[in-house]
């Protein structure tokens, strides 16, 4: 295991205590060693409610192929429950700890044009949109946000 990988589990076991504090309530991050997905591509995210055994968040990140100093976070969502509460905005700064850790230099992320609490947080957080389009598959306009580390 690479010390990039202690310190992220180091900064996951960090924010689950910042999410019990947040939500009074105790929950687990899961990752790809949790589940037996050890591939090296894609790191998954998940934050669990011990209580319920329900999935409240989830988020992946992936260093972007051919460029080693970018991290691209994606499937980032909230469960209808807890959206309001603050958890997107904790997240947003968890996946940026975490790509500090792994030693990426940049972040990128996408999100829909029609997604206003996404681009507010990303917005708080210094993230640049730096471009647009639409998605021809989905019909969705889709933002292309960075953020330098």
């Amino acid at each position: 295991m690479y010390n990039e990988d202690i310190n992220a589990k180091l900064v996951l076991r960090g924010a689950e205590k910042d999410i019990k504090k947040l939500l009074n309530i105790k929950v687990e991050i899961k990752t790809n060693d949790d589940y037996g997905y050890n591939e090296n591509i894609e790191n998954k995210y998940v934050v669990i409610e011990v209580a319920t055994k329900s999935k409240i968040a989830a988020f992946s990140m992936t260093g972007l192929p051919g460029c080693c100093g970018v991290c691209v976070s994606h499937y980032s969502h909230v469960a209808n429950r807890f959206q309001g509460k603050g958890l997107g905005t904790l997240l947003c700064g968890i996946r940026k700890d975490i790509a500090k850790t792994m030693r990426y230099s940049c972040l990128l992320c996408t999100d829909v044009d029609d997604n206003l609490p996404q681009q507010r947080i990303l917005d708080r957080h210094g993230w640049k949109k730096v471009h647009n389009f639409k998605n021809i598959r989905t019909g969705s306009t889709v933002n292309i946000n960075v953020v330098d580390l």
